[in-house]
This record gives structure tokens, C-alpha cells and sequence, in this order.
């Protein structure tokens, strides 16, 4: 079933399965832990505890929120694509294919940030997949893969033993008062460290490994997912529950083996036993959209402009104001956030994106073209406070919405001397024709950007 973000949907439309009022509250029930969970895929600031992907308080229905992605629930599942794509029909958006929405927000996770994003950072081998779970099956192969050849995960232990001869450390108080009283003196007690590959980590990966090898229909994962296999040959599976995989703590050396793990428990715990493959199955991947678009357009500022370019984004170096008790000064309050700030030499220019519709640039009459004036003046705050003479509002083209080449821009003059000169942005963030168009129609606007405001000095 394909949807859109904030859709509402009649009970009567959903699925059949999902109508009945005992599965909807099993659907809120796993929506709620996958939201507890959703740190394995991104890190957002949402404090949040309850789900906030689908409001379920609706008599006639469920409500989509800003999220999309695919989840896939008693058999069934649901593809919830980007609002932009609402010119589209009611009949048109059935066409629409998990494929294009997978397409969309691989290619748009190869450029986001990884401090939010941690493990999209090649591109390549990640695009083409046909669903989500392939995706991210890939994404795990292949990253562990690296992982265990370079820094294979190797467990220490302390071990004792008795023998004739020490091996580490004598344990002297246990010799003394037990071994040489009984005559067993040839018997000495010791403690020795061992590196062990046999551990609870490695064990679960290699449970992971052949519950994926089953699941996978792409040869590029099931070849990386056999070396990981023949690397842990001498690792047992696991025997262990979901409390025992919580008890591992994973050292701050090894720190990246902690992706491994919460991702394995993620398969382990969503795709079940691999004797009972298909009957259990069932997954969420849903992503913020305005984390999305904001973290696409910086990384891909920071993909195309030159190295000597700084590019700063959710800066929080800035305040709106001094707060002053009885006449001293306490200190900064009201901290601001843009969203990008860019510099060179002294040249500064501050995006902020919005995941917004506003009016075609052609529309006649228009002074505001549905811009928000809270917006307006956010970014006017912002420019005042970096003394950047030049901002913009980077809005993203909605679907089948043509490019153009006409320009809007605002002149807003505060209480300084030279006024700030706002640019209104729409730049393509769907993936249309293919990625190399999309990505060459980017890299002219923000060249552009690059050549007029950063490049030549003013």
C-alpha cells in the first residue's frame, strides 16, 4: 500500500488484515519499540517517548506523519513516500514502486552526515537495491565484513588452571592453604589472560550472517556475508536470548563493533528464527524528512564546493541575547541554530532549509509565494548576528515541478548599515531521470551560489 506523508487513511482502506481493532494496537505496540530502537539507522534530537511515525488517535482512521520509508507488518506492507510526491492522482500514486522510494532515500543517506547518519558513507554499493531490507542487509555485510578483517573482535578473558607448570600468574594464598595441605603440591593453581574468537559478540554475528544468508537475494551480500562466516569458523552460534545480547558492553577500543551489534539484534529480533522464515517477519525503516533534506543539502554542499570552504551545520555558537540581573550580566541566552553556515576568508553566507511547499516562482501576482514570515525572520536573525550579507531559504522541488531559471530575492533592511539579501532557493531533491542528473542540476545551483557570494570578494 502506497501513502503519503500525513495522509489519514479510513480504516476501511487499510489493508484487510490491519482493520481489526486487536491489530491496530499490535501495529501501535511494534511501532512503539521500533521507535525506541531507531537510533540503529539515525540520531535526531526528538525527546519524544511515544512513536510519533503514525497517530493512531483517530476514530475513522490513522493519520501518516513526517516519516517515510516501508514497514512491513502481518504480512503486510506499507510505503510511505515523500509528501512531494502529492501532485500525483490517487490512481498515479499506486503506481508508485517501493524500488523509486528506496532509490530516493539511499542516494539521499550517501550524502547526509554521517554524525546523524552514521553508516551511509559509500554510495555505490548501496544503490539499486530492491527494498529496504536488502539495503540495509547490504549495508551490514558489507561494513562488518571490513570490520572483522581489519579488527577482527577478539574477547579477554581470565582463566584458572592447575598444573606442573605456571602459566601467567601463581595463585599463592590458594596453594598454600588448600593444594600443599592436602599433598596435591605438584598441582599448582595459576591465572592466565586469554584472547578469546569464540565470544557472545562474535557468536551473534555469525547467527546474524546465516539468518541473512537465507533471507538475501543479492550475490554481492551473500559473498560478503560467506567471508564474514568463514572468518568466525571456529565461533559457535549463539545460544543466547535477548537479554543475554543486552548484557554485552561493547569497550570504547572496539566502539565501532557497537553498530554490529544493535543492527544484529535488529535482524535477529525482526526476521526470527531462520526455520520460520516468512512467518514472523516484520520491520519498520522510517526516517524524519526534514532530517533528511537538511543533512542532503549539507552534505552535498560539502560534497561539490572546494576544500577550502567551511561548512558548519546546526551551529550553536550564537546567541540572541545577553541576560543582565540587577544589573549584571549572567550570561547568553536564547541560543540560535542555523541550519548552514558557510565561510571563506571573510565571506559568510547562512542556509536554512525547509522541507516546505511554497508557489511556483511563476505564479503571477505573488509577492510572498507562501513563505512563511516567521521563516523571514529567523534568517534575518541569523544574517544580523554572523554580519552575512547574503542568506537563503533552500526549499526542495516538489515531484514533476520544472526547474526554472527565475530568480527571487528580498532585500530586508534592519537597523545597520547594509541590508540583507535574502535569496529563495528551490533546488531538486527526487530523483526524476537518474542520480547523475540530479546531482549535476545541484552542483550548478550551488556552484553558482560558490562563483556570486564566496568566491569573489564584495
Amino acid at each position: 500500500m502506497n501513502v503519503l506523508e500525513y495522509e489519514i487513511i479510513k480504516r476501511t482502506e487499510l489493508p484487510e488484515e490491519w482493520q481489526r481493532e486487536s491489530v491496530l494496537i499490535e501495529l501501535e505496540q511494534f511501532l512503539q519499540k521500533s521507535w525506541t530502537e531507531r537510533t540503529i539507522f539515525y540520531w535526531d534530537e526528538e525527546t519524544e517517548r511515544t512513536q510519533r511515525f503514525i497517530d493512531f488517535n483517530r476514530l475513522d482512521g490513522i493519520k501518516i506523519q513526517n516519516y517515510i520509508g516501508s514497514v512491513l507488518f502481518k504480512g503486510e506492507q506499507l510505503n510511505i513516500f515523500p509528501k512531494l510526491f502529492q501532485n500525483e492522482s490517487s490512481k498515479e500514486r499506486t503506481k508508485l514502486e517501493a524500488s523509486m522510494l528506496v532509490r530516493n532515500i539511499s542516494f539521499w543517506l550517501g550524502y547526509c552526515d554521517r554524525l546523524n547518519i552514521p553508516f551511509f558513507s559509500t554510495r555505490d554499493s548501496l544503490l539499486g537495491k530492491p527494498n529496504f531490507l536488502e539495503l540495509f542487509i547490504a549495508f551490514y555485510a558489507g561494513y562488518t565484513k571490513k570490520l572483522v578483517e581489519r579488527q577482527p573482535y577478539i574477547q579477554y578473558e581470565k582463566r584458572e588452571e592447575r598444573g606442573g607448570f605456571i602459566r601467567g600468574k601463581l595463585l599463592t594464598e590458594e596453594y598454600l592453604l588448600k593444594q600443599y595441605p592436602t599433598g596435591r603440591w605438584e598441582q599448582v593453581p595459576y591465572e592466565y589472560s586469554e584472547f578469546i574468537l569464540d565470544n557472545p559478540l562474535n557468536q551473534i554475528i555469525k547467527q546474524t550472517c546465516q539468518l541473512l544468508m537465507i533471507r538475501t537475494k543479492e550475490e554481492d551480500s551473500k559473498k560478503n556475508l560467506r567471508a564474514i562466516i568463514g572468518r568466525l569458523a571456529n565461533v559457535r552460534l549463539s545460544t543466547g536470548n535477548r537479554n543475554d545480547w543486552d548484557r554485552i558492553v561493547i569497550p570504547i577500543h572496539q566502539k565501532p563493533y557497537q553498530t554490529v551489534l544493535t543492527m544484529s539484534k535488529f535482524f535477529l529480533n525482526s526476521l526470527g528464527n531462520a526455520m520460520e522464515l516468512g512467518k514472523n517477519e516484520s520491520y519498520c525503516f522510517l526516517f524524519p524528512t526534514e532530517l533528511l533534506f537538511e543533512r542532503f543539502v549539507s552534505g552535498f554542499l560539502k560534497a561539490s564546493l572546494p576544500a577550502k570552504v567551511s561548512i558548519k551545520t546546526q551551529t550553536t555558537d550564537q546567541y540572541l541575547a545577553d541576560l543582565w540581573i540587577n544589573g549584571q550580566n549572567i550570561g547568553k541566552a536564547f541560543g540560535l541554530r542555523e541550519d548552514i553556515v558557510i565561510q571563506i576568508e571573510q565571506n559568510t553566507i547562512v542556509l536554512d532549509t525547509k522541507y516546505k511547499e511554497i508557489q511556483p516562482f511563476n505564479t503571477p501576482d505573488q509577492k510572498r509565494f507562501g513563505i512563511s514570515e516567521q521563516d523571514i525572520r529567523q534568517i534575518a536573525i541569523y544574517a544580523a548576528k554572523r554580519k552575512a550579507k547574503h542568506v537563503f531559504l533552500v526549499y526542495p522541488l516538489y515531484w514533476k515541478e520544472p526547474s526554472t531559471s527565475i530568480e527571487i530575492a528580498y532585500q530586508i533592511q534592519l537597523q545597520t548599515d547594509d541590508p540583507i539579501h535574502l535569496k529563495i532557493l528551490k533546488i531538486p531533491f527526487l530523483i526524476e531521470k537518474n542520480e547523475e542528473e540530479t546531482e549535476r542540476e545541484l552542483k550548478q545551483k550551488f556552484q553558482k551560489i560558490y562563483d556570486n557570494y564566496l568566491e569573489k570578494s564584495e
